[in-house]
């Protein structure tokens, strides 16, 4: 069964790796971090970078120039037309403000560089969303690389990206918060999901918490949907940290500076 495949591969991970300390989704045991990880296996990279399709067809942006016009471009599409990199037109809804979105343009993936993140936010909550775009000079196009329901996304060193939830319905307590967690594909050039992960706090609901499954006495227990697998298997808080450190390793953080999406914030892009 796929939930007994995801389980395994979770102990057999802790195992071979000793959890590491503390992480910004919530506590954990203190121990030092895992010597080393898994590497994930890499995919080979594309024959070509020839235009793709939907850039063929005028949907993707394509603009000459350097990363800063391609993105200044984007933005201003945006902007005045209300429509993405990718051709979709997102419209504005009535009492909604353009302004409300922020962006950054800064290397988040680690590959030397800058992407453009934009955080739409000018739309009801089941609308928001976080896009991180790149750029190809070869092509021309700015292609998508990350597209998260999120309006508060974390970038880490590593390359990886924590996608806290919009909402908050599972067992919680303190200050844990659902997430979806991705990785970046430098092969790929895109960011691959890895696992959603969401916890259960004795302090919110004592009654069915389940103590043989918190082995390191913490009062949390964790659930990971990874591989396309379920997430009703409690796993200890050991076993979440290791199988989280293989992505996110010593949790350094990216800060990009966000600005709100304005005509002169725009014309930043070009001057800096």
């Amino acid at each position: 069964m796929m939930k007994k495949q995801v389980l395994c591969a979770a102990l057999g991970l802790a195992l071979a790796l000793t959890a590491c300390a503390g992480e910004p989704g919530g506590p954990g045991a203190s121990t030092p971090a895992p010597e080393s990880a898994p590497a994930v296996s890499p995919t080979p990279a594309p024959e070509s970078a020839s235009p793709s399709p939907a850039a063929e067809a005028g949907g993707l942006m394509r603009v000459n120039g350097g990363s800063r016009e391609a993105f200044a471009a984007a933005l201003e599409r945006l902007l005045q037309e209300h429509i993405l990199p990718d051709g979709t037109d997102v419209g504005l809804l009535e009492g909604y403000d353009m302004a409300d979105n922020r962006f950054a343009v800064c290397d988040v993936d680690g590959d030397g560089e800058r992407e453009l993140i934009l955080i739409y936010e000018s739309t009801i909550v089941a609308g928001i969303r976080t896009f991180v775009y790149s750029w190809d000079g070869a092509t021309g196009e700015v292609g998508v690389q990350l597209e998260a329901h999120t309006s508060n996304p974390v970038f880490y060193e590593s390359g990886a990206v924590q996608s806290p939830a919009l909402h908050n319905q599972q067992l919680i307590s303190r200050d844990f918060w659902p997430y979806t967690l991705y990785r970046y594909d430098k092969y790929l050039d895109v960011y691959l999901e890895v696992g959603s992960v969401h916890a259960w706090g004795r302090e919110a609901l004592e009654n069915g918490y389940p103590e043989e499954a918190d082995k390191s006495g913490t009062g949390f227990v964790y659930y990971i949907a990874a591989n396309g697998g379920d997430s009703d298997e409690p796993l200890d808080a050991s076993v979440y940290q290791a199988w989280r450190y293989v992505y996110v390793r010593d949790s350094q953080e990216i800060q990009p500076e966000y600005l709100a999406l304005t005509e002169e914030n725009i014309q930043s892009i070009l001057a800096g």
